[in-house]
């Protein structure tokens, strides 16, 4: 009876075998919902298997009881038997645990997926920042990174998109609607993003490549303005010559000075649009990506402004300075002439005195006369202290002519005054000579006539009224004789 009871037992197991095989030949379902289905199911065997394990060991245990009742062949056969029995249930135990691992992994592509999409999501991010910044490398250098070193980067990233895509479409076909929506939604982001950020490099390589053609043409039209500045400069800093003093040589000057400033003015927009172009650049990221780089933009900048303004003011003076230098001239030229005038009238006063065979009364009113003028000398060298000072500065501030004209005048004039006054007082030392002589003479007769009255008077009275002896009066007489001799 209890043989009967295994041999059932066997045959149940091996129907339940069967079932087993059956349910596990199906194959494995694409779908979510049928995957979430399939690994109820495989939980649902996993737990039958569990009472198949009581089972095989009840039949073991049957087997046992049937030593010395059983034949040792028919105790080796169930024995074969059961143990084949318990290898084929260890090998679709083994199916199934194979089966809800397939599962397993078939259910977790969405978490893959979208773990997935997250990396290339960060990755894009990462990439968009990267390709956005600079850091502290030339312009060239960023846009050979973006030529070659960030695109094998994206070469790279680009087959963990197709992967990404394949396998979001394919698990978009095996979702419900909803969760194939959200799929669609993703791989719709990622490919708007994948293109933003290759647009992005695209815009990048060409606002560098522009920014690089600006930051050349800085440097082009720096180089051609420096070069024409010190050449402005050193003419608007060279001294004015002039090679005469007269009207023609300042016009002359003025129009030299005038094509100066026509050549500043041609130049201003130049200049305008260099001092734009640096301003722009200060506010470019890409050209001021190290406080270096920003720092020479702005050096430059403020060394142009500086140069372009002081050359303005340069030649606006220095046209100021030649029209200040025709008024100088004039002023000198007019005062020079008018002292020139009075010199020549005093020359010829000077060269024809009346000092020389003239009555005493006559030369009495010459003296008087060239006392006057001698006066009138002196007062008019004010004014030719008055000349030589507008000489000087005209000499000091580089303001005479090459031919030496105004040098000649003035020597000329301090010469002329010179030779004047020293006539005047040669001309005032022999009247007064003159003078003088008459005078003493004058005084002369005057103290004899004097003497003469008061030794007649001494000889009458010892004449007529003495009453002295005759040898008395002839002692008398002869010291009156001695004092005349």
């Amino acid at each position: 009876m209890d043989w009967g009871r295994c041999e059932k037992g066997i045959d149940a197991s091996l129907e339940k075998l069967r079932a087993f095989k059956k349910k596990l030949s199906a194959p494995l379902p694409h779908h979510q919902e049928e995957l979430h289905s399939e690994q109820i199911r495989c939980k649902e065997l996993e737990s039958s298997v569990e009472g198949w394990t009581d089972d095989i060991t009840s039949l073991f245990l049957l087997r046992d009881s049937f030593g010395g009742v059983v034949s040792a062949d028919d105790l080796t056969l169930l024995q074969e038997r059961l143990q084949l029995l318990q290898s084929q249930w260890h090998e679709i135990c083994h199916q199934l645990s194979l089966r809800r691992q397939q599962v397993s992994e078939k259910l977790n592509e969405w978490a893959v997926f979208n773990e997935k999409n997250k990396e290339l999501c960060d990755w894009l991010t990462q990439m968009e920042g990267k390709v956005s910044q600079n850091g502290d490398i030339s312009i060239e250098e960023m846009i050979e990174k973006l030529r070659k070193d960030y695109q094998e980067e994206i070469s790279v990233a680009q087959g963990n998109k197709r992967h990404l895509q394949a396998m979001g479409e394919r698990l978009a076909r095996a979702s419900q609607d909803s969760k194939a929506a959200e799929i669609q939604h993703k791989l719709s982001k990622v490919s708007e993003r994948w293109q933003h950020l290759l647009d992005l490099i695209a815009a990048r390589v060409n606002k560098l490549r522009e920014t690089l053609v600006a930051v050349q043409q800085l440097d082009k039209n720096m180089s051609s303005l420096r070069s024409w500045l010190a050449h402005i400069e050193t003419e608007l800093s060279r001294p004015i010559v002039y090679d005469t003093c007269d009207d023609q040589e300042i016009q002359r000057k003025l129009n030299q000075q005038q094509e100066l400033q026509r050549d500043i003015e041609k130049h201003s927009t130049g200049v305008a649009s260099v001092l734009n172009l640096c301003e722009v650049l200060l506010h470019d990221c890409d050209a001021c990506s190290t406080e270096t780089e920003c720092d020479s933009i702005q050096q430059a900048t403020r060394g142009l402004d500086r140069r372009w303004r002081n050359i303005c003011a340069m030649s606006m003076e220095r046209r100021l300075k030649i029209e200040e230098t025709w008024r100088l001239w004039q002023k000198f030229l007019d005062d020079y002439g008018r002292f020139e005038e009075w010199l020549r009238t005093s020359e010829r006063t000077a060269a024809l005195p009346n000092s020389s065979g003239v009555l005493y009364t006559v030369a009495k009113e010459e003296l008087k006369k060239f006392e006057a003028f001698q006066r009138q000398v002196q007062e008019c060298l004010t004014q030719l202290e008055l000349i030589n000072k507008q000489y000087r500065r005209l000499a000091r501030e580089n303001r005479t002519d090459s031919t030496c004209r105004l040098r000649e005048m003035v020597h000329d004039g301090n010469r002329r005054w010179d030779h004047l006054q020293r006539r005047v007082a040669s001309i005032l030392r022999r009247l007064k000579h003159f003078i003088s002589q008459r005078e003493e003479f004058e005084t002369a007769r005057d103290s004899i006539l004097v003497w003469l009255t008061e030794m007649d008077l001494q000889l009458t009275n010892i004449e007529h009224f003495s009453e002295c002896d005759v040898q008395a009066k002839i002692k008398q007489l002869r010291a009156f004789q001695q004092e005349i001799c």
